[in-house]
């Protein structure tokens, strides 16, 4: 009886190792076997770049990876797969999946130290400004606007500068506004001139003002033609002419402007400059007025007026044949503007 129960137990040891040999087909084992792949067997990049390895068995992605790298200081890896170039160098990242590794060179190369950490310029290297004016600074570091960047002024008293860079002239004298940015710094020479004198005929009646203004400020009344024209010749239309009716309304508006220095379509009386210019004898069919204040030149304030859709759209009518300019003064130096048109 004892021969026969060592018979039985040879019998099932037999049949169960038959049974699980028949259930590992020669793929499962090639697959339990097989070495794991990886997408990249070598990899270059420039320090701070990133670059993604993943590991495949038999063809298929597998993703319980352990990754490692020989040198954390040159590249690091991620449990994902992610390298990352730290310096220059070499490194290697290891896959191991089911007990087999694989593994890819890392080759990192340096960044050059100027794209890195170049030196900030500026927009302006110098500005000349008058007392009580402003101008804008702005950084850019190899092309690029940064926003990041440390303003200082070497003088409060002659000019300040803000948090965004904008410059306000205190006095006449000269400064240094400096920009810091990544440690880098530029530099900007600011020269603060003082505000224009301007002849006292306040006591005059506006309308004397008015064609005194039409003589005093000839140049810049040409210059507003000049540069009128010149926009609406480039636009297809006609060029206006200088009237000198128009002239001494256009300046009787700038003037009661600046006196009072408010910017408004409206006069002080609440009539507009229309009703004054009908007091003038001017006749119309067709009338438009632009008006401007603070601008610092012909120039100035013609191109604003352009780059505004309105005053832009009066500049440019066909309408308008003839022109009247007119120039105030501010009690402190500053400039009030008016363009009338007519037919």
């Amino acid at each position: 009886m004892k021969k026969l129960k060592k018979g039985l137990t040879i019998a099932l040891l037999t049949v169960v190792t038959t049974v699980f040999l028949a259930g590992m087909t020669t793929a499962n084992v090639e697959a339990a076997t097989a070495a794991p792949k990886l997408n990249k067997t070598s990899v270059s990049i420039k320090e701070g770049q990133k670059s993604t390895l993943s590991a495949t068995v038999n063809g298929k992605k597998v993703t319980k990876v352990t990754w490692k790298t020989s040198n954390k200081n040159i590249a690091t890896v991620s449990t994902k797969g992610v390298v990352t170039a730290k310096k220059a160098g070499s490194a290697k990242i290891t896959a191991k999946v089911n007990g087999k590794t694989v593994t890819c060179k890392v080759s990192v190369k340096k960044v050059a130290a100027t794209k890195i950490n170049a030196a900030p310029k500026l927009n302006k290297t110098s500005v000349s400004i008058k007392e009580g004016q402003k101008s804008t600074l702005s950084a850019t570091v190899n092309g690029k606007k940064v926003t990041k960047v440390t303003w200082k002024t070497s003088n409060k008293n002659i000019a300040t500068v803000s948090t965004k860079g904008v410059v306000t002239a205190k006095k006449a004298g000269s400064a240094k506004i400096t920009a810091k940015v990544n440690g880098k710094t530029v530099t900007c020479k600011v020269s603060v001139t003082k505000k224009t004198a301007t002849t006292n005929i306040t006591s005059l009646p506006l309308d004397a003002r008015a064609k005194k203004n039409a003589t005093t400020y000839k140049q810049f009344i040409n210059d507003v033609v000049k540069y009128t024209n010149a926009y609406r010749v480039k636009n297809g239309r006609k060029a206006v002419t200088l009237d000198n009716t128009l002239t001494t309304v256009a300046c009787y508006r700038s003037i009661e402007m600046a006196d009072k220095d408010v910017l408004s379509h409206t006069r002080p009386d609440g009539s507009k400059f229309y009703d004054l210019a009908k007091k003038y004898g001017v006749t119309y069919k067709f009338i438009g007025e632009n008006i401007g204040a603070y601008q610092m030149s012909a120039k100035e304030v013609v191109d604003a007026w352009y780059n505004s859709a309105g005053h832009r759209a009066n500049m440019l009518s066909a309408n308008y044949t003839k022109i009247g300019v007119g120039v105030g003064v501010t009690s402190d130096g500053y400039y009030f503007w008016t363009q009338i048109f007519k037919n």
